[in-house]
């Protein structure tokens, strides 16, 4: 009689409109590979998947005489596995528990650690399994198994030597196979998926676990690939998360972004496609996230760089486009209307406070105004940063974090996870860091949401004022204000979140009063609670930029332009009318053609073409969906920008009431 066999990979559901999940890409790869052998399907029969965070106790128990279960764990789901185990061991004793997956270590010491287990496979699995599993039907012996961690009868752990890389030329496609046929009929979710149309990567960065493989990578036939794209089409995929590491790196990619193109146009699935596009072949990766973009299926295009710090780099064995090409790029996408996305990793070895600042500066002084994302660094157990080697070498420091996702709904009763998130090394002091924080918490409220991004650009052109400089005296500014003003409680509240995560038990994404149960990014937070007093937050701010420009006329515009582009729930249109030409200013300098501030009387009429009435809807359309694309603004998508007849006359006028709006003085002008 077959043996069954069952297979867990959960993840978190994302809270849409509709619930969305990702199919369990992994297990399903080994399960398509194992059941394609003719002795394994033989002697096994396929139990099911685990893919929902089920109740442990529920799930066990409808589980049918295993034989097996085999488990896929990363950071989001470790800990759950572990518990899931642990009582499948007290239901079922003889039960053969595998684990493995990115966030097992390289040796043996988890198998140490969960004497529960009976087996980690190291790296990709599908033939360590199948092999595996072969050699539990009658032979007990598991040393020959390559990519293993086992017990030996006396309890001693082994682990074997690694598995050689393999073709994965014939691997067939678990899509194709019929694996998860039954789970899409269920329209109680949206479903996504992973999608890989070739493995491997030439790149050796340290703070990745693909970097420790350096591998030359494989490709998957290009008629799987085809047949896959009809699948998911037909199956209604509304996302797909593309696990390839360079995409646009080689020439057949291009087919592959027409291939998906042609199926949104002819189907409308798969709705939108996230890639890791390739730091190398530039002008391919722009063509490709051009036609993508156009077509609605792409949001943006990738730009990192992790760090700026050429001795940073060095340590991670990272190498970064060079910094005139990158001006180039963003240029260029800024003038197709492309948004461009860049990151960087806090806590890599050999930086400073100084250094990611300089750093941050540097990304937005050549014009990428819209997303500098910034990442806390997380150990990978995999990565060459996680050796014992390079924790000792940079004095490597982590605190083990809840491990929450944005945009999901917040846990209740759930079995935590954790990630090792690095807070301090040699060069970089666990007050440094949460400084460095801070300043990138306040660069994405304030710069890459829009709020002073105007005043921070007029700054830098025409009083030659660095970035970040504007936003570290606006920082200080801040922080001394008093908690009755809006600045001062946001900035209050801002401090004290970014205090509270010298503590393990303080996760980075939380929920807040009246945004529902899901989590969010801290500043997601803090510009909805701006935004819904946006006159109030300008005429405090007002009391920060007149340290900057004098000419109260002239900042007056300034900030009414700016408090112009700000969208507001229940506000579809703003209109603004001005002495100084800021819209053109503005408009060529995100652009890199800064010229100079022309007095020039312009009346503007921003409207948005998909006007929300709700906290709820603003934040899910304007800043979920959105902010990549300047959504939040009117200077965004999905907004209308109208020119009409000025006030403002060019004859001479001798004195502008409405400065006393924000407290300024009027000026003769």
């Amino acid at each position: 009689m077959k043996r069954n066999v069952y297979f867990v990979q959960v993840s978190s559901v994302i809270c849409d409109k509709t619930d969305c999940v990702y199919l369990p890409y992994s297990v399903s790869c080994i399960a398509a590979y194992a059941w394609n052998n003719t002795k394994f399907s033989e002697l096994y029969r396929f139990g099911r998947f685990v893919f929902l965070r089920e109740d442990i106790e529920t799930s066990v128990a409808s589980l049918e005489h295993p034989f097996a279960v085999a488990f896929s764990c990363y950071i989001w789901n470790t800990e759950y596995n572990k518990a899931y185990a642990k009582r499948l061991r007290e239901v079922w004793p003889d039960v053969k528990i595998i684990f493995g997956g990115h966030n097992m270590s390289p040796d043996g010491k988890f198998l140490e650690d969960n004497p529960y287990i009976d087996v980690i496979v190291h790296g990709e699995g599908e033939e360590t399994f199948t092999e595996l599993m072969l050699a539990y039907d009658g032979n007990s012996d598991l040393s020959g198994i390559l990519g293993i961690s086992y017990r030996r009868e006396d309890g001693t752990v082994i682990t074997t030597d690694r598995r050689k890389l393999c073709d994965v030329t014939d691997y067939p496609s678990p899509y194709l196979a019929g694996y998860f046929d039954d789970i899409v009929k269920d329209k109680k979710y949206k479903y996504s998926i992973v999608w890989e149309t070739n493995r491997g990567c030439p790149n050796s960065c340290a703070f990745c676990d693909w970097g420790t493989i350096h591998s030359k990578v494989r490709f998957f036939p290009m008629e799987r690939l085809r047949k896959e794209i009809e699948w998911m089409a037909e199956n209604k995929i509304e996302y797909i998360y593309g696990a390839d590491a360079n995409f646009g790196m080689f020439k057949r990619d291009n087919e592959i972004a027409d291939l998906l193109i042609d199926s949104k146009e002819r189907t409308g699935y798969p709705c939108k496609f996230k890639m890791n596009y390739s730091i190398i072949k530039n002008k391919s990766v722009f063509e490709i996230g051009k036609k993508l973009y156009e077509h609605g299926i792409s949001k943006f295009m990738t730009l990192s760089f992790q760090s700026m710090s050429s001795d940073v780099s060095a340590n991670i064995n990272r190498r970064n486009m060079r910094l005139d090409h990158f001006c180039d790029l963003i240029e260029q996408h800024n003038e197709a209307g492309l948004p461009a996305y860049s990151e960087l990793i806090l806590g890599l070895p050999g930086e400073t406070y100084e250094s990611f600042t300089d750093g941050i500066d540097t990304l937005i002084s050549c014009n990428q105004h819209t997303n500098v994302a910034v990442y806390p660094c997380v150990l990978l157990p995999n990565s060459q940063l996680g050796s014992e080697e390079f924790i000792r070498k940079y004095g490597i420091e982590t605190k083990s974090k809840l491990n929450l996702h944005h945009h999901c709904v917040a846990p209740e009763n759930d079995i935590p996870e954790y990630s090792d998130i690095i807070f301090a090394t040699s060069t970089l002091s666990i007050d440094d860091w949460l400084r460095t924080y801070l300043f990138a918490k306040c660069i994405s409220i304030f710069h890459n949401c829009g709020l002073l991004r105007v005043p921070a650009i007029y700054a830098h052109i025409e009083k030659g004022m660095s970035y970040k400089a504007f936003y570290e005296s606006f920082i200080d500014w801040s922080l001394s204000m008093t908690s009755d003003t809006l600045i001062g409680s946001v900035f209050s509240e801002l401090d004290d979140y970014v205090s509270s995560l010298r503590s393990s038990d303080e996760p980075f994404y939380r929920t807040y009063e009246g945004m529902g149960n899901i989590l969010w990014e801290f500043e997601d937070y803090a510009y909805t609670k701006i935004v819904i007093k946006k006159e109030r937050f300008y005429r405090e701010v007002a009391g920060f930029l007149s340290q900057i420009e004098e000419d109260a006329e002239k900042l007056y515009d300034l900030i009414e332009y700016q408090k112009a582009l700000i969208k507001k729930p229940g506000e579809p249109v703003t209109e603004t009318d001005l002495r100084y030409d800021f819209h053109s200013f503005f408009r060529s300098a995100v652009v890199g053609r800064a010229s100079q501030l022309k007095k020039k009387p312009v009346h503007l009429r921003f409207t948005d073409m998909n006007p929300t009435d709700t906290i709820e809807d603003f934040m899910r359309y304007n800043i979920w969906y959105g902010r990549t694309e300047d959504a939040q603004l009117f200077t965004g998508i999905n907004s209308r920008v109208e020119y009409l007849p000025s006030r403002y006359s060019a004859e001479k006028i001798t004195d502008r009431s409405h400065a006393a709006d924000y407290g300024l003085r009027g000026s003769t002008v």
